[in-house]
């Protein structure tokens, strides 16, 4: 970890009357050949009216000499600088921990340590991950965006650490302006639509993927309106959800055979009730998009009437001929590029299931250009109490939403 910090040394010295002051020698600027980068240096003195001669003693260190013609009752100094600081020693460095400064001993003194800016390194050893999780929008254990990227981010950093170092901002974009550097993938899970964030940040979205970052979206994540962030999100991940053309049922999918392709190795077949959005809207051709999980929905999701989400002759005839519906995909892009869609998520409880889970790790790896390990990434199955305590505060005192009852039909007259 390196980090510049900008440090204030002032020593004051006040007396009763004016005194003479004989000539002082100060040793308060870094050698030339300081380890530490010194990026900026300034030397202040009071009282103005003095003279400085810089002299170099035989080690090369800096020392100012200063005479001071008048008798004066203050005297003080005040070095401000601005430091690199790197840690150089690979084998004790860490990326996260807690930053001590140390003060020599000596006379009274103020000094301030202020505008410390962290700066990140490249990351040699393992590719970053980037989770962006959304506000909370549901009742508890629905839509936990935050509580969701914890928790694949935790299998990650648990299981993958020697390979992967994924971070989880919570709450929306992140306000930290290096949030993105040394990102090797992108991973979205938050409400979409008009409300996704991604409608604010398509050109630096565009420009991560550009530059070879992966971009992943989870569930609602995989909603965007269509137009310039439409066409993004066929470019970084192959297809979306868009509206009156996508449906949102909850069904159970029978997930039976998959492709050969690492981000399906170790997936064994598995059933799981989710709102598995299907139908997207997909590159022409499905140009660099291969299916992960697909299946054959069942007549009953068509039960809702024509709405933006919930049916359209569009995907009325494609569940009529029995076309298999793809909830999670992948995407080679022609900048070099991955990226993936999953649509799976709504319930915060299906990470328990590990064929679930494994398929959106695997994917997070292979986006992140790591290479998937032939039985997919394992991690343990949490627990539902383990679960529970990566809940938003908020959320744990909420109940879950109750679904409406259903309409009576009007009586016929």
């Amino acid at each position: 970890m390196g980090i510049q910090i900008a440090i204030e040394h002032r020593t004051t010295y006040r007396f009763d009357r004016a005194t003479t002051v004989h000539p002082h020698i100060l040793r308060l600027r870094p050698a030339p050949h300081s380890r530490t980068p010194i990026l900026a240096y300034s030397l202040t003195i009071s009282p103005d009216d003095h003279f400085i001669n810089w002299q170099q003693d035989p080690f090369g260190n800096f020392l100012a000499r200063l005479v001071f013609p008048e008798p004066a009752k203050r005297l003080e100094f005040t070095i401000d600088l601005v430091a690199d600081l790197t840690d150089e020693d690979e084998a004790q460095r860490r990326r996260s921990g807690l930053i001590g400064f140390q003060l020599h001993v000596g006379p009274p003194m103020k000094a301030s340590f202020k505008d410390i800016r962290v700066k990140r390194l490249p990351l040699e050893d393992v590719r970053k991950v980037v989770f962006l999780a959304g506000v909370p929008s549901h009742g508890a254990w629905a839509h936990e965006h935050n509580g969701g990227c914890r928790a694949l981010a935790n299998a990650l950093n648990d299981n993958m650490g020697d390979q992967i170092l994924a971070t989880v901002y919570q709450n929306g974009w992140p306000s930290d302006p290096t949030a993105f550097e040394n990102a090797d993938a992108v991973v979205m899970y938050c409400d979409g639509g008009g409300r996704h964030f991604a409608n604010f940040h398509v050109p630096q979205l565009a420009m991560l993927s550009d530059s070879g970052v992966g971009i992943g979206a989870i569930h609602y994540a995989v909603e965007i309106p269509a137009g310039d962030a439409g066409d993004g999100f066929l470019d970084w991940m192959g297809g979306y959800f868009e509206a009156n053309w996508s449906v949102n049922p909850h069904w159970d999918p029978e997930f039976r055979e998959f492709p050969d392709h690492p981000v399906a190795n170790g997936v064994k077949p598995f059933t799981i009730r989710d709102e598995w959005y299907f139908h997207m809207r997909f590159r022409d051709d499905m140009k660099g998009v291969t299916p992960i999980l697909s299946a054959v929905a069942p007549a009953e999701t068509m039960s809702r009437k024509d709405g933006a989400h919930s049916g359209n002759p569009h995907v009325r005839k494609a569940v009529a001929a029995g076309l298999p519906q793809h909830v999670c995909w992948v995407s080679e892009n022609e900048s070099g590029s991955r990226g993936f869609g999953f649509t799976g998520g709504h319930f915060h409880k299906n990470w328990m299931e590990p064929n679930f889970r494994k398929t959106v790790l695997n994917a997070i790896a292979w986006i992140a250009k790591v290479d998937v390990p032939e039985e997919g990434v394992e991690s343990p199955n949490p627990t539902e109490a383990e679960l529970e305590a990566l809940l938003d505060q908020t959320q744990k005192t909420r109940k879950p939403r109750k679904k409406p009852a259903p309409r009576k039909e009007a009586a016929a007259k």
